[in-house]
């Protein structure tokens, strides 16, 4: 898939998901060398068309290059030629400056893949520009609110430590959870809700979702503070240890292409030194996702 080359579209008015998860998934294919573009049209909300000026000169341009100049449908399926990256142009993703493949002056692990010229001056015409870049490489530190963390749903993993770890400013674009999967890095938060951006959080391991024991993780918070805990809003029954936890009303999103999910926000007041427990999921969530 890595080879193939794809055009994602998100819209800046995406009050479901956000533009985040598309812009995550993107950035891991870039940085593999795939041939991806991504675009963020300024208008328009979840499932909007796609925008047939910048679409058309970018499928245009990706047949002009991949099909032979002899090409006969008729004669059976052709042997499709391959991308050669160095004949591309590339954009910018914040300032939506383009330029050709020799000329570009910035990264194009991090830009957005473009075919041709024609291609390129549509998607500056027409995109909106990224608030950050990916990955968002924060140098904020936890505060130190949450401490002495246990938690008992670890496995052995190849995640390389970032499994159940506390991470501070929690935004949009982060990553959501760990697993043993090489999709990893496209599992990104999509839309925070305003009471906990900002906040330190505990990023979990997806595959807690197997765990069936009485106290999954603990935790103590070192002044008083509110608690909020995320919990998949496919999982109908809520588990037990939810139940004097307060419904908030307000959801995160998070997932990846094509397994999004909203999580149902729950909070609870804790005082200065309280040791806080977290349980199991409850039941499994439909679709396989924690």
């Amino acid at each position: 898939m890595l080879g193939v080359p794809m055009f994602l579209q998100t819209a800046a008015d995406d009050d479901l998901l956000g533009i985040a998860m598309g812009y995550k998934f993107h950035g891991y294919g870039r940085g593999q060398g795939a041939p991806w573009t991504y675009f963020c049209r300024p208008d328009g909300g979840h499932a909007v068309s796609l925008k047939r000026e910048v679409a058309e000169p970018w499928l245009e341009a990706v047949l002009a290059q991949r099909l032979p100049a002899d090409v006969d449908l008729r004669k059976g399926k052709p042997a499709l030629k391959p991308i050669v990256m160095d004949k591309a142009w590339f954009g910018q993703m914040q300032t939506l400056e383009v330029a050709e493949s020799a000329k570009y002056a910035g990264e194009r692990s991090k830009a957005s893949w473009l075919p041709d010229k024609a291609a390129a001056e549509a998607w500056k015409k027409h995109s909106k520009g990224m608030p950050y870049e990916v990955p968002d490489q924060s140098l904020r530190k936890p505060s130190g609110l949450i401490s002495n963390l246990v938690v008992n749903a670890v496995r052995p993993s190849e995640t390389k430590g970032d499994v159940w770890k506390i991470v501070a400013n929690l935004k949009e674009g982060d990553t959501f959870c760990t697993t043993g999967s090489p999709w990893v890095y496209t599992t990104a938060v999509g839309k925070v809700p305003e009471v906990v951006r900002g906040c330190d959080w505990i990023r979990p391991d997806s595959d807690a979702v197997r765990f069936t024991g009485e106290k999954m993780l603990e935790f103590t918070v070192t002044d008083k503070a509110v608690v909020y805990v995320a919990h998949d809003e496919k999982i109908a029954k809520k588990p037990a240890w939810l139940a004097d936890w307060k419904d908030t009303g307000d959801s995160l999103q998070g997932g990846y292409l094509g397994n999004e999910r909203s999580f149902r926000m729950f909070s609870k007041a804790f005082p200065k030194d309280a040791k806080v427990t977290l349980g199991p999921n409850g039941e499994r969530p439909k679709g396989g996702f924690t």
